[in-house]
């Protein structure tokens, strides 16, 4: 079972022709004051392919930007450092309400297939997303900072996820097993697409079919995990199993499309997500920003639109300096 790296593509018809489409579903929307629910036809269209709700997002923030985070003090202090303070431009309700709908720029989108990949371990680095293609045509896409090795064994092919995380598309044709190990836990899978995580948390989402889970210490019983669950290894020890809706699995593996999306988790977790995939870390300096829960869809690699945004919400400031991103209380 090898490999085929997918290297991103600007130019794939099915990005332009999504895009389209959904600049005419915004615009319209946006004349007659309607939204998703009034428009069954859009929902079909934004539930085929999680590639249309990206598009969507996009086009709906071209139309309904925040009030831009005006730069101050635009010449750089002592020591090469920028201050960016925003202007109060809207109340705190209107503005998380704009957060919801601001889009990421981009979307990691991918059409070649290059030559083969002649090795048994594949990684990517910080900031870096890449899908593998395996002959048989499954494949696997890692998250940033992730690493696997891959080797052939008599019950199937067998994957090790040393770091960060990964997922998994197992095609129906492909009736071997498919065995992925990470700390602790085993996946036996055919015919199903799942992802696997280290971080925060050991944990296992199935997205289609259905697949086998074990824990190797053996001291708790396996499970079947259905599409739509979700395993994950408690501080315990123990493992829990709960039942995610389509919306909330594509909100958790947005970083296979370049985004990140909040749905109420703090300023400073979404800052240690961010600085997964960033050489520039974000830095929080004032605990009561760092608290407040942040709404929206993020480009994983633009930092600042983030800091600002948040800056804008809280009235904080945010400083560029030394390779960091640091909001403070005004």
């Amino acid at each position: 079972m090898w490999p085929m790296k997918r290297r991103a593509s600007p130019s794939d018809p099915g990005e332009n022709e999504a895009d389209r489409i959904a600049a005419e579903w915004a615009a319209r929307l946006d004349g007659l004051g309607d939204g998703e629910a009034d428009h069954p036809a859009l929902q079909r269209w934004l539930d085929a392919d999680v590639r249309h709700r990206g598009a969507f997002i996009r086009s709906q923030a071209a139309l309904h930007l925040l009030g831009s985070a005006r730069e101050r003090g635009g010449a750089a202090e002592g020591g090469g450092r920028q201050v960016y303070q925003p202007e109060p431009v809207m109340g705190r309700r209107a503005v998380m309400a704009g957060l919801a709908a601001c889009a990421a720029g981009a979307v990691w989108s991918a059409v070649s297939w290059p030559q083969r990949v002649e090795a048994k371990t594949l990684s990517t680095g910080l900031g870096e997303v890449q899908r593998f293609r395996f002959k048989n045509g499954s494949s696997v896409m890692l998250d940033s900072n992730s690493r696997i090795e891959l080797r052939t064994e008599a019950d199937g092919d067998k994957i090790d996820l040393l770091s960060g995380g990964a997922w998994f598309d197992i095609l129906e044709q492909d009736d071997r097993a498919v065995l992925v190990a990470s700390n602790g836990l085993t996946v036996r899978a055919t015919r199903c697409a799942f992802a696997v995580n280290l971080i925060p948390a050991p944990e296992v989402i199935v997205t289609r079919g259905a697949l086998d889970l074990e824990r190797s210490n053996r001291l708790v019983a396996g499970f079947r995990l259905a599409a739509g669950t979700r395993a994950t290894v408690e501080p315990n020890g123990q493992t829990s199993i709960a039942v995610m809706s389509q919306a909330e699995i594509q909100r958790v593996l947005a970083w296979r499309q370049g985004g990140l999306s909040l749905d109420g988790e703090t300023v400073a977790v979404a800052a240690s997500r961010f600085n997964r995939y960033n050489r520039q870390q974000l830095i929080i300096r004032d605990d009561q920003i760092g608290s407040q829960p942040v709404v929206g869809w993020f480009d994983i690699r633009n930092p600042m639109q983030f800091a600002q945004a948040v800056a804008l919400s809280f009235g904080g400031v945010v400083e560029a300096a030394d390779g960091e991103i640091r909001i403070a209380k005004n």
